[in-house]
């Protein structure tokens, strides 16, 4: 449980450093998250990109409009259902993201050649691929036994 805990605190630690340390009059962090999910996901509705993010599809609105009105995004009437919209990202939305996933990536490399030995980096690039492991491990929650399993 130690090292479980000291994992989850510095990978929490590092997410939060790399957010604070971002380039001013960046992409805020509610419109990087919508930009991922797009990116990872594909075309969807605000609905599901609501569940994604954890809020309530009116919460997306502002939002939304902003990152249209920017070009990041591009909503279109769902040719199925007239009352729901497809949200996909835009190839402007989609270079955006690469430019601050590269912004973050130089940041940290630049850190890392700062701080650490050739030996301490090695080490780090093996653990980075265990915890990607450990990541892919990992279950979804689940509240209580299956039927299945109950019986």
């Amino acid at each position: 449980m130690d090292t479980a805990n000291r994992l989850y605190s510095s990978a929490s630690r590092l997410c939060r450093r790399l957010r604070v340390a971002r380039t001013v009059g960046g992409l805020s962090m509610a419109k990087l998250a919508v930009l991922g999910i797009l990116l990872r996901e594909g075309i969807t509705t605000a609905t599901a990109l609501a569940g994604y993010l954890g809020i309530q599809p009116q919460s997306l609105t502002r939002l939304l409009a902003g990152s249209e009105g920017e070009g990041l995004i591009k909503c279109r009437q769902d040719p199925a259902d007239k009352r729901r919209s497809l949200i996909e990202i835009t190839s402007a939305g989609s270079q955006l993201l690469a430019d601050e996933a590269r912004e973050r990536e130089s940041r940290l490399a630049a850190t890392m050649t700062r701080v650490l030995t050739p030996t301490e980096q090695e080490l780090v690039r093996l653990a980075a691929g265990l915890i990607d492991r450990i990541a892919g491990a990992i279950e979804p929650f689940r509240a209580g036994p299956t039927k299945t399993e109950a019986e």
